[in-house]
């Protein structure tokens, strides 16, 4: 302290400050550190190094959906990944010797231990993957990895018409849909999200399922691949139709020209809301009003039927598909008292027809007091009756006339019996006699 003292005197004062003593501790705590870690340090050597890498071929998978793109030699470039290097090393086909290896120069610390990870592409579909299955402690110089390839695993996406508008990475175009490629590891779900759910017209997309009929569906959560799957999208028609059968339209027997009768429509369920403007009838007839009369059974009152022949009907109501789109019915038309029933529909499926309808009514009074059926000639008659009783209407039994003043008020039944080709049919016609 005293040879301090005399360093700063000749007249001027002595300065010692806090700081002065504070930069000569940390200098000296900084030597000692200093020299304790050079002491104690051991230096790592870095440099390039060889690593020869065997691609071993993948066993062709039993199941495929292509055929084209997991093929041994359908790729076009691939990935080498090594632990303790940031960066991938890429390669290409043409990088790959005839014996199946591909050499490349790393920059790893010798001593190290390592693994690779290997990742072959076509464009960005992975084929095949794979990786060492022990760590490789690097040496200096040349070293060696075995890589047993495994072929991707296949998630077929049966898309039904319906297609996902943002391409996914790692999905290839199939017939039907996509097949989205991915290593057993992946988890599906972060490569498939309710983002790229798929789009169809019309349709609403419900969900992915694991079969056809939608028994099972797959949620979004964990789905980790062990062997090819097929997802299958499930719609929902925006505007739904319901098919039905048109069973039967039938003629109630004789209708009348130029007055109302009625037909009768059998459906194989019943419409809601079916209505008159929702049904066509050709030939110029008309229908007055739609009446349900029992469960998938209706009434329709119709008029304008001028002549015997068939009437076409046809049914259009949203929300529905009607089959048969066209159904047909042959009518026997009757006008009373000044026209005539003509009969020509016999088959031999229906050797016996009733020809019936309440509206073939004959008064006694006024001048539709009659009404003539004429049978066709192509079936021979052999007799009339009515009520059980011949009718004796001379020579000519192809035409009858029934006169209302003949006979009492009341329901009657005519009856004839025809032949044809040594085939027997009967026809029935049934009418009503009032004042």
């Amino acid at each position: 302290m005293f040879l301090i003292e005399k360093l700063y005197q000749r007249g001027k004062p002595v300065k010692r400050t806090n700081q002065l003593i504070k930069a000569r501790y940390a200098l000296s705590l900084t030597l000692i550190l200093l020299t304790t870690f050079l002491t104690s340090c051991t230096w790592i050597s870095i440099e390039p190094v060889n690593i020869t890498i065997k691609l071993n071929p993948a066993t062709i998978p039993t199941k495929d959906f292509t055929n084209t793109i997991r093929n041994p030699n359908s790729w076009d470039c691939g990935i080498i990944e090594v632990t303790g290097i940031r960066d991938q090393i890429t390669f290409d086909k043409n990088d790959q010797s005839e014996d199946g290896t591909i050499t490349r120069s790393i920059s790893v610390p010798v001593g190290s231990v390592i693994d690779i990870n290997v990742e072959i592409y076509q464009e960005d579909v992975l084929v095949a993957y794979g990786n060492t299955e022990e760590s490789i402690t690097v040496a200096s110089g040349n070293n060696s990895a075995d890589i047993v390839l495994a072929y991707s695993k296949a998630v077929m996406l049966d898309l039904d018409g319906g297609e996902i508008e943002d391409r996914i990475p790692g999905t290839f175009p199939y017939e039907g849909g996509q097949i989205l490629y991915v290593r057993s590891d992946s988890n599906i779900k972060d490569l498939l999200t309710r983002d790229n759910n798929p789009q169809k017209d019309g349709y609403s997309f419900i969900g992915w399922f694991f079969d056809s009929n939608f028994s099972s569906q797959w949620d979004f959560t964990d789905l980790s691949i062990n062997d090819d799957i097929t997802l299958f999208a499930k719609w929902e028609d925006d505007n739904p139709v319901t098919n039905v059968n048109i069973i039967s339209i039938t003629a109630n027997g004789l209708l009348q020209m130029e007055t109302t009768t009625k037909l009768t429509l059998t459906l194989s369920q019943d419409i809601d809301g079916l209505a008159v403007n929702d049904i066509a009838l050709s030939g110029g007839v008309t229908i007055e009003s739609l009446t349900r009369v029992e469960e998938r059974t209706y009434e329709l009152v119709v008029s304008g039927i001028t002549q015997s022949g068939d009437i076409t009907i046809s049914i259009s109501k949203e929300g529905y598909v009607f089959e048969p789109a066209e159904q047909t019915v042959y009518v026997f038309a009757a006008t009373h008292g000044t026209g005539n029933i003509t009969i020509s529909y016999w088959s031999d499926e229906n050797k016996n027809i009733v020809f019936s309808d309440n509206e073939l009514t004959i008064s006694k009074a006024g001048a539709n007091n009659f009404f003539t059926v004429n049978v066709d000639n192509a079936w021979t008659v052999l007799q009339w009756t009515m009520d059980g009783f011949h009718l004796n209407i001379g020579e000519n039994l192809q035409t009858i006339t029934i006169h209302a003043v003949e006979y009492d008020v009341g329901d009657y039944e005519l009856n004839v019996i025809v032949i044809k080709d040594d085939v027997h049919y009967s026809g029935t016609i049934k009418f009503k006699i009032t004042n």
